[in-house]
């Protein structure tokens, strides 16, 4: 017969790995730690993400240039972003960019709410916010990114990264021209 402290050891142990579980989840093999974060206004349409935006381009993450996590224990990871397509330019400073630095919060054992860190080689379309020339963060956390998919140019396929993304469905050609209207 067992004795209760067997019986309670397996118990407890059991429901300490359960807790640790909550809020990790794995990215590549590794343990990745969730951070809940609420994102800001979320926009419901590509025009008011557009409106908002410094700079909307479409492209490919290139290279990731490396993690750093400042004073307040806040992750980011900067990466490369070649740029194949400027979809609008509201501060006019982008003009004729190849690459831009995409800066995001979350790292290799770190994610901040629903947005996964970036990959190289992802093809993306991305509205963002200066914070530096040439250095920009998506608006509104992952809201601000879409997939892009398919054929290259004007007829690939912009689809929503999640739930939480603002509407849109289509290819980049009409993409294109709708934020040219504006």
């Amino acid at each position: 017969m067992l004795s209760r402290g067997r019986i309670l050891a397996p118990a407890v142990l059991a429901a300490a790995v359960g807790v640790l579980a909550v809020g990790c989840s794995q990215h590549g093999g590794q343990p990745v730690r969730r951070v809940p974060t609420t994102w800001g206004p979320g926009y419901r349409n590509v025009e008011e993400l557009d409106a908002h935006s410094d700079l909307a381009v479409a492209g490919r993450f290139s290279r990731n240039l490396g993690e750093q996590t400042d004073g307040s224990g806040l992750t980011r990871t900067d990466f490369e972003f070649t740029v194949t397509a400027q979809l609008s330019d509201h501060r006019g400073d982008a003009a004729g960019a190849r690459t831009v630095l995409v800066r995001q919060l979350g790292g290799k054992g770190v994610q901040y709410g629903d947005d996964t860190l970036f990959r190289e080689g992802e093809d993306a379309v991305l509205f963002l916010q200066r914070f530096g020339p040439g250095q920009y963060t998506v608006i509104d956390g992952p809201n601000g990114r879409f997939g892009l998919s398919g054929p290259a140019g004007d007829e690939a396929t912009v689809s929503p990264f999640n739930d939480g993304t603002a509407r849109f469905s289509g290819t980049l050609g009409r993409l294109g021209a709708l934020l040219a209207r504006r």
